[in-house]
């Protein structure tokens, strides 16, 4: 018996400024624009870190044998910190599973048109909980394709600023035959106030002073 070809052909960022059909998609510098055409593919820099955001992929079967819609695990890499690939989780490290406002977890996704396959659309295909989106009751992939979407964030006190992170799904956490496409964001992670840092320098001389004042005066 053959086993399933499963491929990530293609991957698109997303804002959370909308539903599973009507959130903007996140072009190359990171700013939100409305056709998925001119964002497909685009690695995107900047994100910003424990924000909400959003990544879909084109997920599909090529060579005819049945694949149903199941825990498709989502994984990153950090690969600035040289990470190597790792689940993403509602507790994980540096990328974290995180809900959204604007849409419901485990709902079925719409064709986005990311592909011109056929469409398997009961697929539970999208994940805000766990990094792992689809359910054995869903429709199996046969030649055929479906959009898989997460929400996500960065975990601020994980990363640097500029850490290039990768995104891709896996079956149940193994790697898919493969990956036409990974998807990739730069992190913005914003350097501490420098009005911050220098009121608390002023306080810390300003108290040194005093002390050395209070002590010349009691020494006096």
């Amino acid at each position: 018996m053959d086993n399933p070809v499963l491929v990530q052909n293609k991957f698109v960022g997303r804002c959370d400024n909308g539903t599973e059909v009507t959130a903007e998609w996140k072009d190359a510098d990171g700013s939100c624009i409305t056709m998925i055409g001119d964002a497909e593919n685009d690695a995107w820099d900047p994100q910003a870190v424990d924000v909400v955001f959003r990544c879909r992929f084109l997920f599909q079967e090529t060579d005819g044998t049945n694949h149903v819609i199941n825990n498709v695990q989502l994984q990153y890499n950090n690969t600035t910190q040289v990470t190597g690939w790792v689940n993403v989780t509602a507790t994980s490290s540096h990328v974290q599973s995180l809900a959204t406002d604007n849409v419901v977890d485990a709902i079925d996704t719409t064709d986005s048109g990311l592909g011109s396959g056929t469409f398997e659309t009961n697929n539970n295909g999208f994940d805000e909980a766990n990094g792992v989106a689809g359910s054995g009751g869903n429709d199996s992939l046969n030649v055929s394709e479906t959009d898989i979407e997460y929400s996500c964030q960065v975990i601020g006190s994980d990363v640097a600023d500029n850490d290039v992170i990768q995104l891709r799904i896996t079956d149940n956490g193994t790697a898919l035959d493969s990956y036409t496409t990974t998807a990739q964001l730069t992190v913005d992670k914003p350097a501490p106030s420098g009005r911050i840092a220098s009121m608390a320098g002023a306080g810390g001389m300003a108290g040194e002073s005093g002390m050395a004042g209070i002590g010349g005066g009691m020494a006096g």
